[in-house]
């Protein structure tokens, strides 16, 4: 059995095993299902991302990010490997692929392309980068689409079931 271990953001928490985590704010937005009620508490709580910290070496997961702020990577530049969202290559995928009516950065996603995306923000982070929380319609999940070169030619990798990352 497994003890619940209470995880306070920014406070470093043993899990035991070597093993460290920290949990890290993102900015976010409040969950799309629940935006009738913001209205009445209009601050959304963040998303977080998980700093795991094993012999000396440092992961950031953040599967969820509205906005690449200076906070965020003051956080990211901690990482040996970065795992960032990349739900949608550009803010509109989801409307020009038919299957929805929102824009990612509405749904708390930064896009992976263009002004303020990934790609651009992330440019200059020393870590090795790798995308993650994927959606379907995007073209990064294509090998070698052109939206897949453009990001592993900035120095960027694609998650793929099974991946194995070693430090």
């Amino acid at each position: 059995m497994v003890d619940r271990i209470h995880v306070a953001p920014l406070h470093a928490v043993d899990c035991g095993y070597g093993l460290t985590l920290t949990l890290l704010p993102m900015p976010g937005k409040v969950p799309l299902y629940l935006e009738d009620r913001a209205a009445e508490q209009p601050q959304a709580a963040p998303t977080y991302a998980a700093l795991v910290q094993a012999n000396g070496h440092r992961v950031i997961v953040a599967p969820a990010c509205a906005e690449i702020s200076d906070t965020v990577r003051s956080h990211l530049r901690l990482a040996d490997v970065v795992f960032f969202d990349g739900t949608l290559f550009t803010d509109d995928e989801m409307i020009t692929a038919g299957v929805g009516t929102k824009t990612g950065r509405r749904m708390g996603h930064v896009p992976v392309s263009g002004v303020g995306g990934s790609l651009e923000g992330l440019a200059d982070l020393p870590a090795r980068k790798i995308f993650l929380h994927i959606n379907n319609t995007n073209p990064l999940l294509l090998n070698g689409s052109p939206e897949r070169r453009q990001a592993e030619e900035a120095g960027f990798e694609v998650a793929f079931d099974g991946m194995e990352v070693r430090l």
